[in-house]
């Protein structure tokens, strides 16, 4: 969970200061890591310093995207395929292939983590927006508050099964964002996360009508 802005009410971002801490601002959550709180840990600096990572993000991104991709990718050693999203190995999963070559490797650079929920999120609050701007469906959802509503118990609120990211496709225990409310769309206090079954079975009904789907089938 991400401690709030005291000021804001609202999880900090980027630059924001917190009387707490004295001439610093802050940078980021470090999401895979919890203090002895319960809170994710928080990365503050100098403003300079701040400053001067921002730069030197920006520098680091523009002049890797800008050179030609002549490497190769590495394959997986343990199939001899390239690597698939969500491979595992040595503790990280693969996410993608970059868009530059990585001199150090000799291979293509690539994006590993310890902390695929992040990754699985960001991509799933992706594919809805593009869904919600097709069907012109509401949408003020970010990636934070979706990390934010995940039941830190992964336990389907529904059926109260422990859900997991699983790999390939789609389980009755793999979370699903829901629209509790189909109609009202995509936005704050109208999205949880229930199992795949669980959405499955809901799909856009009603309270009413899933109600006349359980009295037809007690009879």
């Amino acid at each position: 969970m991400k401690r709030e802005n005291p000021e804001t009410g609202k999880p900090f971002k980027r630059w924001e200061i917190d009387p707490k801490k004295p001439n610093l601002v802050f940078r980021s959550y470090a999401i895979n890591k919890i203090n002895s709180n319960g809170y994710f840990e928080e990365v503050w600096m100098t403003e300079k310093k701040l400053l001067d990572a921002t730069q030197k993000d920006k520098q680091y991104m523009r002049s890797r995207r800008s050179k030609q991709k002549k490497l190769p990718k590495r394959k997986n050693p343990l199939t001899g395929q390239y690597f698939k999203k969500r491979d595992e190995l040595n503790g990280k999963e693969f996410v993608e292939y970059l868009h530059y070559d990585d001199l150090n490797t000799g291979y293509r650079g690539e994006y590993w983590t310890e902390d695929i929920t992040h990754t699985l999120i960001k991509d799933i609050h992706g594919s809805r927006r593009r869904h919600a701007k097709d069907k012109n469906i509401k949408f003020n959802l970010s990636i934070d508050y979706l990390i934010e509503i995940l039941p830190k118990n992964m336990m389907c609120p529904v059926f109260n099964i422990k859900m997991q990211w699983n790999k390939g496709e789609r389980k009755d225990n793999t979370p699903s964002l829901d629209k509790i409310i189909p109609k009202n769309g995509y936005v704050e206090g109208n999205v949880a996360w229930i199992s795949h079954r669980a959405n499955r079975i809901k799909s856009d009904a009603t309270k009413e009508e899933v109600k006349k789907i359980f009295d037809w089938l007690s009879k």
